[in-house]
């Protein structure tokens, strides 16, 4: 059991980062199929919620003191706005975990 949880950290942690690397490092690491559908959809749900109480808080307090000098309008964030206006939220969750970050996606709503 231990094993098995200490195991499964990584795949959290990473899980948090990227959603992709959640599948990939549970079928690495060797962790059974439901233990990481679990940690993936268990990191991924973590930093939505972190981001979704606290993002206005990082952006204001973090984001804006370090990049404040830097264009709002730059290619990347207009792909962004380009993604949110064609599909909407129903197509911004589903592009997500190929195309976003877990991170990423608060920041767009």
């Amino acid at each position: 059991m231990w094993g098995e949880l200490l195991k499964a950290i990584p795949v959290y942690l990473s899980a948090m980062i990227k959603f992709i690397f959640g599948p990939v490092g549970g079928y690495l690491a060797g962790l059974s199929f439901g233990m990481t559908v679990f940690v993936t959809v268990a990191g991924m749900m973590t930093v939505v919620l972190l981001f979704s109480f606290f993002g206005e808080f990082m952006r204001t307090q973090i984001v804006n003191r370090f990049f404040s000098n830097k264009k709002r309008f730059t290619p990347r964030n207009r792909k962004f706005v380009t993604i949110w206006k064609k599909y909407g939220l129903a197509g911004v969750a589903a592009l997500t975990p190929v195309l976003l970050t877990p991170i990423g996606d608060p920041f767009l709503q």
